[in-house]
């Protein structure tokens, strides 16, 4: 029994530093792009939200994503990209997504621009929606704003129509 023990005990000190080998550095988006010409064709892995909406094309989705620095587009499969609830707008805050993937810094396959070949995509924190209420100060500018702008507004009103009235009157003559 013991023999079984240290084996097990053996292989996973083996497997260990293969796997550590494979753990990927987790990076902003800027610096991707500041150091791009040293991480080109790394195994990188970025947090960001997903924002705008998902591109499917033939074999596979685009999906931009933004981490508050900068923003990259991220080819991924269609299952990972249909997984994703929400996309950062206006109205909502998208989906935050740890990705791991290949870095390129002029990707050949998708016409030379930055962008990242996710492996694994995971939703760390799933987005919402966002309710936008104005400003009691924005509420009150526009009421005086609208009260000052009501008599002028009734007056060119006023001079139009009188315009109009003599026009047809000039007209008839």
């Amino acid at each position: 029994m013991e023999k079984y023990i240290r084996a097990v005990i053996f292989s996973l000190i083996l497997l260990f530093p293969s796997t550590a080998a494979e753990a990927s550095t987790t990076y902003s988006i800027n610096d991707l792009v500041e150091n791009a010409i040293s991480l080109d064709g790394e195994k990188v892995t970025i947090t960001a939200e997903a924002i705008g909406e998902k591109m499917e094309r033939t074999g596979g989705t685009w999906v931009n994503v933004n981490d508050g620095t900068n923003s990259i587009g991220v080819w991924m499969d269609k299952l990972s990209a249909d997984s994703i609830g929400h996309f950062g707008d206006y109205g909502h805050k998208g989906d935050t997504l740890m990705i791991t993937g290949t870095f390129s810094r002029a990707c050949l396959v998708h016409g030379g621009e930055p962008d990242i070949h996710a492996e694994t995509v995971e939703i760390t924190n799933p987005g919402e929606a966002i309710v936008h209420r104005a400003s009691p100060a924005k509420v009150i500018w526009a009421s005086i704003l609208s009260i000052a702008a009501a008599p002028f507004a009734i007056y060119f009103l006023r001079q139009s129509s009188l315009r109009k009235k003599h026009n047809v009157r000039h007209l008839d003559a």
